[in-house]
């Protein structure tokens, strides 16, 4: 059975000499492609490239340029213009803010870790630190909070469920 790939991004560009990636983002994730320390690119000819990143600039909210490591060829990226950048799903689901990426968060029903329903995500914020998720309260007013590893305790995209931990020092509440 072939593993789940989550594309991340598109090439738009390449400059095959300085062995760079001009990517757009998937819904402006362009802060989830900064992190990435290895990538796949799905090319135009069906195959995959997996190479790793020295270095991410951010271009633009949803546009950054990627450096690839010594060792890929000026060839290799060249093949690289129009591929899709993707991630397999153990390396999507390395922590709880990379599981399938909190885009796909939009919808899920909130809980709290003793399982109580809270809400429903309604928005996501990037931010230069790390995302903040909205979520609109049943009791009314919303709720934000950061994707950091103590606030997101789970998350199951096939369940629509998202769980959350500590969020005391680090949640902002708004009344309707």
């Amino acid at each position: 059975m072939a593993e789940r790939r989550f594309d991340i991004g598109c090439v738009r560009s390449v400059r095959p000499s300085q062995r760079e990636l001009r990517v757009r983002s998937v819904a402006g994730r362009t802060a989830r492609l900064q992190k990435l320390e290895w990538i796949h690119i799905a090319l135009a000819d069906g195959t995959d490239m997996r190479c790793r990143v020295e270095a991410c600039r951010a271009e633009s909210a949803d546009e950054c340029v990627l450096r690839l490591a010594a060792g890929v060829t000026r060839d290799n990226v060249a093949r690289a213009k129009g591929g899709t950048v993707f991630l397999l799903e153990e390396q999507a689901a390395r922590g709880p803010e990379e599981a399938y990426g909190p885009g796909a968060w939009i919808g899920l029903a909130v809980f709290d870790e003793s399982g109580c329903p809270l809400g429903i995500v309604t928005s996501i914020y990037e931010t230069g630190a790390n995302d903040v998720i909205e979520i609109r309260k049943h009791s009314g007013g919303t709720l934000r909070v950061p994707v950091i590893e103590p606030v997101i305790a789970s998350v199951d995209i096939e369940q629509g469920r998202l769980v959350l931990g500590a969020i005391g020092p680090y949640a902002v509440e708004d009344e309707d």
